[in-house]
C-alpha cells in the first residue's frame, strides 16, 4: 500500500503543518463548532441523551469489574455480566469527556478523572470472549539462547500486552482524551494515562514477537485493532522516525481489511460490522490525512468509495435493513460517519436524521464514533428519506431495492453467495420483504453472542442456521456449513419495472440425491408484489419443505392464502394448496441483546414426495 519511505516523507511533510498550527481532529477545538453544538438544534437529541445518562452515572459508583464476573465467561460462556459493567466503564469515559469538550464543568473533569484512573487499574483491557488473549503464546525474546535448539527462550506475552478489539479501542479512546483535554486533567492522571497507552497498546503492538492474529484477517478485526492502534500512536508519538513503523504495519492491516470486500462494496459481515470495521478504517484514514498534511490519502484507495455507499443500498425503508449475517433486521446509522463520507463522497445519500444513533444507543460506547457525531456532522445538510433504489452486489451476489409504491415504502433483498463467509449464516437463498420499515419476512439476524455461539454449536441457533431462515428444508435437511460449495447466480434482471434474482442452492445442502433446487425471485416495481418459485430436480423422491419466517403472528386464512397484518399494512401470501399443507409453529429467539422475541416459520410441506416439481409463491401487500 504505502513504503516506509513515502510513510517518512508524508510524515516529514506533515511535520511543518503541525509546527505552523495545525491540529489533529481541528473541529473539537473550534469555538464556533463547540457554541453550535451547545445550540443548534439539531445537536438537541444527541446531547439529551448524553446529559441524561450522564446525569444517572453521577449517582452511582463506578462499576467494580470483578474476578468471578470474568471467570464467569470461562465456565458457562455467557458474557453479559462481565461486558455490561466493562462497557459502562468505557461509556462513563465518553460520556463526561464529551460533556467536558462540549461544556467545561469542574464536575465532568472529576467524574472524567476518576473513570480513567480505574481504567488504568484494570488488570487488562481485553473482554474474556476474546479468550485467545488469555491463553494464546506470543512470543518476546528471553534473556538467553538455547544451544540446543538454536532457538531464543519464549515466554507469553503479559494479559497487559494483549490486544483485543475493545483494548485497542480503549487505547484509542484514552489517547485522543489526552490529546484534546490533557490540559485540564491532573498531571497524575496524565502521567497514568501516558504510561498505560504505551504499554498497553503501542509497545505491545511494536514489541518484537509474533504478528497478532487480527493484523492479517480480512474482516472487521483488522480495521478496528489497527485503526485504533495506529490512531493512539499518532496521537502518542511526536517523531516521524518513531510513528513510521508504526503505520506501516498499520497500513498493511488495513490492506487486509480491504481485501475482505469485493469489488463491489458489499459488506459480508452485515450492515453492524460495516460501521464498526469501515468506520474505524475512516478515523484511522482521517487521523492519518491530517497528520500527514494530506500527503497519504487513503481515501482514494480502490474500493473505498464503493464500500462507503454500501449503508444507502442496504437500507430498506425506514430504518429497516437486509439483515443478512450478523446484522440485526434494523439499524440506526452513526450520524458524524455518514456525514463525513459525504465530504469526500458527495453523491452518497443519508438516512433520515430519526435513524441516527443517539448516546448509548451503542452499548459498547465506542468513543472515537460518539465524539464525531459532534465534531464530524453538518446540521445544514439538507435531507429527505432515500429514494427508490435498486442495486446489485455482482460479487456478493445480493439484491437490494426500496421502492414507494401506494404511499409506503417497500423493500426486497435477496442473496446466493456461499455459506463460508465472516460472521456466517447458512443463509444462501435466503431473503427479507418490509414495507415502511417494518420486517414482514425477515432475517432474524444476529442471536446473542455467547462462547457456543462462535463454537461448534454455532449452526444450531436459529440466527445462524438454515433452519431459521426463509429457505427450503430437504429430506429433513438443512444447509450445511462451512461446506466446499456455494450457490450459483443464473439471473440477475433489473429494469424499471421488474426485478429478476435466480439461483440454484442446491450444492450447499451437499446432499447427493438432490440435482439442483432454483430458486426465482420476480419483484414488480409497480406493486411491489412478489413472486418465489422453487424448482427441484432429485436423483430419487426426496420430501420438500418451504419455509417462511417472521416475527409477526401469521394467520392461516382460506385455502392457500396467509395474511400477516401490523399496522396499516396486510401482507397476503398465497402457496398452491393442492399439493402442499401448510403449518405454522413458533419459537423463541435470543437475539443479540440477549431479549427474547417470539418468531413464526410457516412451512409449506408437500403432499408426497418428488423427484422433479416447481412450487410457487406470491406475496402481496395492502
Amino acid at each position: 500500500m504505502y513504503s516506509m519511505r513515502m510513510i517518512v516523507q508524508a510524515l516529514q511533510k506533515g511535520d511543518e503543518a503541525l509546527k505552523n498550527g495545525k491540529r489533529l481532529l481541528p473541529e473539537a477545538a473550534d469555538k464556533d463548532r463547540l457554541e453550535s453544538i451547545r445550540t443548534h438544534e439539531y445537536y438537541k437529541p444527541l446531547l439529551e441523551s448524553l446529559n441524561r445518562q450522564c446525569a444517572e452515572w453521577r449517582d452511582k459508583p463506578l462499576p467494580a469489574l470483578r474476578f468471578t464476573d470474568r471467570e464467569f465467561f470461562f465456565h458457562t460462556g455467557e458474557r453479559f455480566s462481565f461486558e455490561k459493567q466493562y462497557f459502562d466503564m468505557r461509556g462513563r469515559l465518553a460520556g463526561f469527556a464529551m460533556r467536558a469538550l462540549v461544556y467545561g464543568e469542574p464536575g465532568d473533569i472529576r467524574e472524567l478523572e476518576d473513570t480513567i484512573w480505574a481504567i488504568c487499574e484494570e488488570t487488562t483491557w481485553c473482554v474474556p470472549a476474546h479468550s485467545w488473549a488469555r491463553n494464546e503464546a506470543l512470543v518476546l525474546p528471553a534473556s538467553s539462547y538455547d544451544d540446543d535448539t538454536g532457538e531464543y527462550r519464549l515466554k507469553k506475552r503479559t494479559s497487559a500486552e494483549m490486544i483485543d478489539l475493545f483494548s485497542a479501542e480503549t487505547g484509542f479512546a484514552l489517547s485522543e482524551i489526552l490529546y484534546l483535554l490533557g490540559d485540564k486533567l491532573s498531571p497524575e492522571i496524565t502521567a497514568r494515562m501516558r504510561e498505560k497507552i504505551m504499554e498497553r497498546t503501542i509497545n505491545a503492538f511494536m514489541q518484537f514477537g509474533k504478528i497478532f492474529h487480527w493484523e492479517i484477517l480480512t474482516m472487521n478485526w483488522s480495521a478496528v485493532c489497527a485503526g485504533s492502534v495506529g490512531a493512539s500512536a499518532i496521537y502518542m508519538l511526536k517523531e516521524s522516525e518513531l510513528l513510521a513503523p508504526v503505520i506501516l504495519r498499520v497500513v498493511n492491516a488495513m490492506g487486509a481489511f480491504l481485501e475482505g470486500y469485493n469489488d463491489d462494496g458489499a459488506c459480508l459481515e452485515g450492515i453492524g460490522y460495516w460501521t464498526y470495521g469501515f468506520g474505524f478504517f475512516i478515523h484511522f484514514a482521517a487521523l492519518l490525512y491530517e497528520r500527514t498534511d494530506g500527503a497519504l490519502d487513503m481515501f482514494a484507495l480502490p474500493k473505498v468509495k464503493e464500500i462507503a455507499h454500501y449503508q444507502e443500498r442496504v437500507f430498506i425503508g425506514g430504518n429497516a435493513v437486509a439483515s443478512f449475517a450478523d446484522a440485526s433486521p434494523h439499524a440506526t446509522y452513526v450520524d458524524g460517519l455518514a456525514h463525513y463520507l459525504k465530504q469526500h463522497f458527495p453523491d452518497i445519500s443519508i438516512p433520515a436524521p430519526e435513524y441516527r444513533a443517539l448516546f448509548g444507543n451503542d452499548s459498547c460506547y465506542r468513543f472515537a464514533m460518539l465524539t464525531r457525531d459532534l465534531f464530524w456532522t453538518n446540521p445544514n445538510c439538507t435531507r429527505s428519506a432515500l429514494a427508490p433504489m435498486t442495486h446489485y452486489f455482482n460479487d456478493s451476489e445480493i439484491i437490494s431495492t426500496r421502492q414507494n409504491v401506494r404511499g409506503a415504502t417497500v423493500g426486497f433483498a435477496a442473496k446466493c453467495g456461499s455459506n463460508q463467509e465472516p460472521h456466517n449464516h447458512n443463509d444462501v437463498g435466503t431473503f427479507v420483504y418490509a414495507i415502511d420499515g417494518v420486517h414482514f419476512l425477515t432475517d432474524l439476524g444476529a442471536g446473542e453472542y455467547t462462547k457456543e455461539y462462535f463454537g461448534e454449536k454455532r449452526y444450531e441457533h436459529l440466527a445462524t442456521g438454515s433452519q431459521g431462515h426463509s429457505l427450503p428444508i430437504i429430506d429433513s435437511r438443512y444447509q450445511i456449513p462451512h461446506g466446499t460449495h456455494k450457490g450459483t447466480v443464473i439471473t440477475s434482471t433489473i429494469s424499471d419495472a421488474l426485478i429478476e434474482f435466480t439461483a440454484d442452492i442446491a450444492p450447499v445442502y451437499e446432499y447427493a440425491p438432490l440435482t439442483s433446487c432454483v430458486r426465482r425471485y420476480r419483484f414488480s416495481t409497480a406493486d411491489a408484489r412478489l413472486e418465489i418459485s422453487d424448482t427441484v430436480s432429485a436423483k430419487t423422491p426426496l420430501s420438500f419443505t418451504d419455509r417462511f419466517v417472521t416475527m409477526i403472528k401469521p394467520v392461516k386464512k382460506n385455502d392457500g392464502i396467509i395474511e400477516i397484518h401490523e399496522g396499516r399494512h396486510t401482507v397476503t401470501l398465497r402457496y398452491p394448496h393442492e399439493i402442499c399443507n401448510a403449518t405454522i409453529s413458533q419459537d423463541v429467539f435470543h437475539n443479540q441483546k440477549a431479549i427474547d422475541h417470539m418468531c413464526y416459520f410457516i412451512d409449506f410441506s408437500l403432499k408426497k414426495k418428488i423427484t422433479e416439481g416447481t412450487f410457487c409463491f406470491t406475496i402481496e401487500f395492502e
